[in-house]
């Protein structure tokens, strides 16, 4: 059996439930307010989709600026400090770094990755696996 679709019709449901832009996104405020495993589980979706590591540093990178700044404050609900550059670069993105070792060591405790490739590279980065 084959269906069709309309594309307009299934936009249409999907923006009943609010504007879907990478400009407008936001952490939903009762997140600021959930246990440590619920706001260090949204933590690992955004940086599974935003993030990189590497041997120097971790870091995501968002053109929401607004979106960003509300990460850096939820990376210190859970005491992990970070840099954020929010004047954009040529590519009208912001970036968001975590430099120290220690702030790096948090977050693989913390929240790590789900994808696999980025938690290697986090790991390479801090020296290896580190227990919990």
């Amino acid at each position: 059996m084959v269906g069709e679709t309309n594309r307009s019709k299934i936009v249409q449901d999907l923006l009943k439930n609010g504007p879907f832009s990478i400009f407008l996104w936001h952490i939903p405020s009762e997140i600021f307010s959930e246990k440590l495993e619920i706001r260090c589980a949204f933590l690992r979706g955004f940086f599974d989709s935003e993030g990189f590591a590497n041997d120097e540093v971790l870091g995501c990178c968002s053109v929401n600026k607004d979106g960003l700044e509300q990460i850096v404050k939820l990376l210190e609900s859970i005491e992990i400090k970070s840099i954020a550059y929010l004047n954009a670069k040529s590519d009208g993105a912001y970036r968001l770094y975590i430099y120290r070792m220690r702030e790096r060591m948090k977050f693989h405790k913390l929240v790590g990755f789900s994808i696999k490739r980025k938690m290697q590279n986090l790991e390479k980065g801090i020296g290896g696996p580190v227990g919990n």
